[in-house]
Parts: C-alpha cells; structure tokens; sequence
C-alpha cells in the first residue's frame, strides 16, 4: 500500500531547540520544535502517521533560510508555500494567528473573536496546540487574558525564549530606526 503523502524533512539546529523542517510537494507541512532529532523524527511520523518520509541531510535549504529569517520577523509568507492540514476551524485560527506581527501578543480571547469564534476560547486553544507549523503560524504569541503564558506544544521554556528573542529583536530594530 502507497502512501499518498510524501515528506522531506530535514534539521536545523536553532538557538533555542532543534528544529524540524517538513515538506510536501505542496509546500511546508510540519516546522517542529525539541531538544533531539531522533524524538523530532518520531513526531513527525506520529502526526503524519501514513506519510512516507524520508530524511534530507543536506537539504531543504529555502525553508530553513525562510524558518531563520522569520525568527528575527523577516516575513517568509511570500516565499514559502505551506501546506497546512487541519479542519476549517483550526485553518482560520491558523490564518489568524499569522496576522499577529511580530514581538507582538495577544490573548486566546483575542484570537477567538479575530477567528469570527468569540465563545470558542478553548476550541482556540486547541487549535493552537495543533498547530503543525510552529515559529511559521507564531502559535507562541497566544498567551492568557492575564498575561500568563498558558500552554505550548513544544513547552513553556521555548516559548518563554521565542517572546524574548522576538522583544530583543524588535527592541533592537526601534533602537536601529530611532537613530537614522
């Protein structure tokens, strides 16, 4: 039996975790998140569980310069093509949280009314944990109403450091711009 869905992936070793990168041949499919390749490796085969996925070492080279550059808020929508796999639902709560710049936050509230599902809060949440495409849908920018961090699939440590690479950034390019 053929699997119709086929994966390349490849690593990146971030500063703050390794990182998987997955693709099809409609676009990125999975941008994960751990502290080894072979527990990434295992992931991505848990969540594309008929997938036939097959490892480039030396590889994939647009969407990990793409997954660097949208780390320090370069945007990449325009150069990469994502294939995003999840109900209707959780692809609006997706397109969503791509519309939140930068070094920026908002609550899972927030989100839910952006998302046209403002008594959805928990379905939202959901969703963001579901969120297969981590760094590239800034799941990480979601935090609670009281500005606690709330959950994160790939842990509260990465997504402490993801919010505090994203404000030294942003604090860097104010800095930057204030003086030209």
């Amino acid at each position: 039996m053929s699997s119709s869905l086929r994966l390349e992936y490849s690593f990146l070793s971030g500063k703050l975790a390794e990182i998987l990168i997955a693709r099809s041949d409609k676009g990125l499919a999975a941008v994960m998140l751990g502290e080894d390749q072979h527990t990434l490796a295992d992931a991505l085969k848990e969540r594309f569980p008929s997938a036939d996925t097959s490892l480039v070492v030396d590889g994939l080279h647009t969407e990990k310069a793409s997954i660097e550059a949208c780390m320090q808020g370069e945007s990449t929508a325009e150069v990469l093509s994502l294939d995003l796999q999840g109900t209707d639902f959780q692809l609006t709560v997706w397109r969503a949280l791509m519309r939140i710049p930068f070094g920026s936050t908002m609550s899972y509230q927030q989100l839910a009314d952006r998302a046209g599902r403002p008594t959805a809060t928990r379905a939202v949440a959901s969703a963001c944990g579901a969120n297969p495409l981590a760094i590239v849908v800034p799941c990480h920018r979601v935090i609670r109403q009281n500005g606690d961090l709330g959950g994160y699939h790939w842990g509260l440590e990465i997504k402490r450091q993801l919010l505090a690479l994203e404000q030294q950034i942003q604090h860097r390019q104010q800095t930057i711009s204030a003086t030209n």
